[in-house]
């Protein structure tokens, strides 16, 4: 079925209602010649996806959206069957939801919005004013869905939800974004978060809410308690439209990143958000569902003390694949892209252009059972189809260097600052992970391991019958670690520096090493090097960005060796010290607790390197390196 829309002038369009899960497409018909004409002139130059293909939504997580503009929607609504579930009532009506509270930890940029903006067309469907227009002869309109509100049938035709959508009924949502509400203090969150109840209250004034008229509450201002605002919010949409609301909160931890490891005014932070929160307890007679998504579970437990029936779908096997892409959605839905790509650069074809994408971008999983699948981070793998069209991304890809789009999805500022006070310990695959530890942990005293698997810098692995370790989910995050830490201490990432340095590690040229390794100290902004800490994380992140296996502090019997790195024939066990002695590095190693005797047995010559930094606390001359080395295993002896 088509439906004509005439434009005026510049173009004519033509909407089609798509049956393949891509929403409505819309196909220029027609447009004025000097953008015809360097249309043209461009596409002679540069050959790029057909206009067929459904756009790749890399600026946009709004779900309506996306299927208004045709674009590529991986279908996630299948899991609303699970999530949505409703319980049978003898009164009739709408049916109420199996759990009213619900929780999802996923790592920044990993579709959390997207779920909440589908959550919220699921409910309400199209708002009346809406810069979206639905087409009324194909409105599928829901069970209380009122006048002017719309339900088109593009909006789910194609998709799992298609048969079956409108059972939960129609639902006002309050949909409140907590990466807007930010500060350094108790007061500044309180007032970011008035802020936001009063964007909210106007955007419900817009759809017909009469704030202060027929018993509604008036309408919030900024300087009322955001819990008093939120109560009255909920409370006024209830009465007006005489249904159940929703509340869906994206990123509800936002507000408290900046407190992490016992930042003054933590507790005072804590306690405006807890208060916030607890009004959806005090609510719920007049909710149907509240829905919360964020990075962290760390203050889950103080933060909804009062929801003591909030359900957590972060590591549960049912919602594994509900954020990211599966290795099976990629087959299915990029398929055209891909093919697209391989006919464009055939070296990449016969099954290399997908095992390349999933070394580096694919790897993570969620929770300890080994049979849950492993996903894509959805930004950086549609960052990367996008920037594939282009020819000199192609080529670099030919050199397996794919996108490293990580890096854009967030900032490592908390990274950083756990790193340079010591508390920094890369993943080790060897190591048994007790996963307790990475379920929950206190806002003053974070575990660095816990918090980078809940941030996605690393992942799950094994389980089972194996032991469960951790370790980074793929290539692309493994780069992006060693990067965002180099890039902490004023060191511009360049390849070709780190060519030296890795050589010389491979043959086992220590002399070369270290003398390499010095001239790349020289350049570092050294009033961020005062302490043994940020010493031993650059040069693991060196070792890193080098491509070498290495693990920092790591865990033996004995004690915590400060670096051990492998290559192909050689393990270094590396000790560290700051501005003392070298000999107090080898006694460490070689006989007080004796860190290389793990390694003394297998393939690979074992070496000693002690290393000692050595600079004057109020000098501005660079560090020097002082620095013995010794085989101290061979398999040949």
């Amino acid at each position: 079925m088509e439906v004509r829309r005439d434009g005026t002038g510049a173009h004519t369009g033509q909407w089609r209602i798509a049956g393949n899960g891509f929403g409505r497409s819309f196909q220029l018909a027609g447009c004025n010649k000097p953008r015809c004409a360097l249309g043209r002139q461009y596409r002679r130059n540069i050959k790029m996806y057909p206009r067929q293909f459904p756009p790749l939504h890399t600026g946009s997580s709004e779900f309506i959206e996306i299927r208004d503009q045709g674009g590529l929607y991986v279908d996630k609504t299948g899991f609303f069957r699970k999530l949505l579930e409703v319980t049978p009532v003898k009164s009739g009506g709408i049916l109420p939801l199996a759990h009213k509270f619900q929780f999802l930890a996923r790592p920044r940029r990993f579709g959390k919005s997207l779920l909440v903006s589908t959550l919220e067309a699921w409910f309400q469907g199209i708002p009346p004013n809406s810069a979206v227009s639905a087409d009324d002869a194909h409105n599928r309109p829901v069970v209380s869905q009122p006048q002017k509100w719309s339900n088109p049938d593009w909006l789910w035709q194609g998709l799992d939800s298609d048969e079956w959508h409108g059972v939960n009924g129609w639902h006002p949502v309050l949909r409140i974004d907590m990466s807007t509400v930010s500060g350094p203090s108790a007061a500044a969150i309180q007032g970011a978060l008035g802020l936001e109840m009063v964007r909210l209250a106007r955007g419900w004034a817009r759809r017909g809410v009469p704030w202060g008229t027929d018993y509604l509450p008036p309408i919030p201002q900024r300087s009322d308690k955001p819990a008093m605002a939120l109560r009255n919010i909920i409370d006024g949409v209830y009465h007006h439209f005489q249904t159940t609301v929703v509340v869906v909160v994206d990123e509800y931890d936002a507000p408290l990143h900046r407190f992490i490891g016992g930042v003054e005014g933590a507790d005072e932070a804590l306690e405006v958000l807890h208060d916030f929160y607890t009004v959806l307890k005090a609510s719920q007679g007049q909710l149907y569902l509240v829905f919360l998504t964020g990075i962290s579970r760390f203050s889950r437990v103080n933060l909804f003390s009062a929801l003591n029936n909030l359900v957590d779908w972060s590591d549960r096997p049912i919602a594994a694949a509900l954020c990211g892409f599966t290795q099976n959605e990629l087959e299915t839905y990029f398929t055209p892209y891909l093919e697209w790509i391989e006919s464009e650069t055939p070296e990449l074809a016969g099954g290399h252009l997908r095992d390349s994408l999933r070394t580096h971008y694919n790897g993570y999983r969620f929770g300890p059972d080994p049979e849950m699948p492993q996903v894509y981070n959805p930004f950086t793998l549609l960052e990367c189809m996008r920037l594939m069209e282009e020819p000199g991304t192609r080529r670099r890809a030919l050199a397996d260097d794919f996108p490293n789009m990580w890096a854009l999805s967030g900032s490592p500022t908390l990274l950083v600052k756990l790193v340079q006070q010591g508390k920094s310990r890369l993943p080790d695959p060897s190591l048994p992970w007790d996963y307790r530890q990475g379920t929950a942990y206190r806002l003053d005293a974070p575990d660095f391991t816990a918090l980078m698997l809940q941030s996605g810098y690393y992942t799950l692995k094994g389980g089972g019958e194996a032991s469960l370790t951790v370790d980074f989910p793929n290539r692309e995050v493994r780069d992006t670690y060693a990067r965002d830490l180099l890039a902490a201490y004023g060191i511009d990432f360049n390849p070709a520096r780190l060519q030296p340095l890795q050589a010389a590690l491979v043959n086992g040229d220590i002399e070369t090493w270290v003398r390499e390794l010095t001239t790349f100290f020289h350049g570092l902004a050294h009033q961020n090097l005062t302490t043994e800490a940020p010493y031993r994380a650059v040069l693991q992140s060196l070792l890193i960005a080098m491509g070498v296996d290495a693990h920092a502090e790591k865990s033996v019997w004995s004690g915590d060796a400060d670096l051990v790195a492998a290559t192909t024939d050689q393990t270094y066990v590396m000790e560290l010290k700051f501005n003392r002695s070298v000999a107090a590095a080898r006694e460490q190693v070689v006989h007080q607790k004796a860190y290389a005797e793990g390694w003394t047995h297998g393939s690979r010559t074992v070496f000693g390197v002690y290393l000692n930094f050595r600079r004057e606390a109020a000098s501005n001359t660079p560090p020097t390196i002082e620095c013995e080395w010794e085989i101290l295993y061979s398999p040949s002896a």
